[in-house]
């Protein structure tokens, strides 16, 4: 499709790309663009396939995270720090097809973790009052938000969710009509946590456990604490889902759960 090293200077042949993503159509694709000698992050492009247009954002230079184009192709999600004086990652969202930028700050409850939509993204929101709170941010609106909460963990339990996937975003549904899933790990058991669990994107907090994940933090599995997390995947019709598990042993294995989406979704 592309071959980033043939682009002209500032990209220069010296280059390669990271954590890759793709509209739904498989039309758009985004990528961190990395120095190919020192490994460092550079910035943010974009490919507009069928068009063969061609975007690149540089980094700001205080701390740049990832990027990921959303489902419909037209909004660049870029998370790096905007100021040095910010305490996390910002959000800049970018409409590619007016090149028009709007910036949410981490502290306004820019997000973590996140998945993406058609125009929007299901993101966690770590200054938020409510514990492992995750919002829905809706796309072109400036100022940003503020953004539905979604999902909100039991007290005393910040870590239930760390992860969501939303790859079974679809346009024949309104975004409070659709649910995503997600899972975590933590060495402390509680209500949600070391579960794979789906909720509703209307705000009604209705929540359907899964299934375990049956991670062991303990267990040499995975390696370092960040490798052990399961860090699922919903596939794109939304009936499955996908993660990774150390069941205790010191090896990682994928599991795969049916999820009965109908039981949430008849919750509405």
């Amino acid at each position: 499709v592309l071959n980033v090293s043939t682009q002209p200077v500032p990209i220069g042949p010296d280059t390669r790309i990271w954590q890759m993503h793709s509209s739904q159509d498989d039309r758009v694709h985004s990528a961190t663009l990395l120095d190919g000698a020192t490994q460092a992050a550079r910035g943010c492009l974009a490919y507009r396939e069928d068009t063969q247009q061609f975007f690149y954002f540089p980094q700001r230079g205080f701390a740049y995270d990832e990027c990921q184009i959303d489902k419909s192709g037209r909004w660049l999600l870029i998370k790096e720090k905007l100021s040095a004086s910010t305490p996390d990652v910002d959000n800049r969202m970018i409409d590619l097809t007016t090149g028009v930028e709007t910036d949410l700050l981490d502290q306004q409850g820019a997000g973590g973790h996140s998945d993406s939509g058609f125009g929007y993204m299901v993101a966690a929101d770590d200054w938020h009052a409510l514990p492992n709170a995750i919002r829905l941010w809706k796309f072109g609106t400036s100022p940003p938000g503020p953004g539905t909460v979604v999902y909100a963990g039991p007290p005393g339990f910040p870590q239930s969710v760390q992860h969501v996937s939303h790859a079974n975003a679809t346009t024949a549904l309104l975004p409070e009509q659709q649910y995503v899933c997600g899972s975590g790990a933590d060495s402390t058991n509680g209500p949600r946590v070391n579960e794979v669990v789906c909720f509703l994107l209307d705000g009604s907090g209705q929540v359907l456990v899964v299934a375990p994940v049956m991670t062991d933090m303990t267990a040499p599995g995975g390696g370092d604490a960040y490798g052990k997390l399961p860090k699922g995947n919903l596939d794109v019709t939304g009936q499955y889902f996908l993660w990774t598990s150390n069941v205790g042993t010191s090896r990682l294995d994928a599991f795969l759960v049916k999820v009965p989406a109908h039981v949430l979704t008849n919750l509405r």
